[in-house]
């Protein structure tokens, strides 16, 4: 399994029951929030632009979120693991 793997499997994991007890509900979430959250937990930042896929609105993730690669393909990737 790659590092990037491994991290979206621990966003998928771990930041549900985080997001949802730090504020309330459920998704979406805002980047600021996803990415606090993936950095106060220890978990690899590098990939926080696949949390916010998962756990974010998908309007609030262009002025927030930059990615080298288009969204799409990065969406296929996480419903792919």
């Amino acid at each position: 399994m790659s590092r990037r793997d491994a991290a979206i499997h621990k966003y998928q994991r771990l930041l549900p029951e985080a997001l949802a007890s730090r504020y309330g509900g459920s998704p979406p979430y805002t980047p600021a929030q996803v990415k606090r959250t993936v950095s106060d937990l220890g978990l690899n930042e590098h990939y926080d632009e696949y949390a916010c896929l998962l756990f974010c609105d998908e309007k609030a993730l262009e002025p927030a979120v930059s990615v080298s690669y288009t969204h799409l393909r990065a969406h296929e990737t996480v419903l792919d693991l």
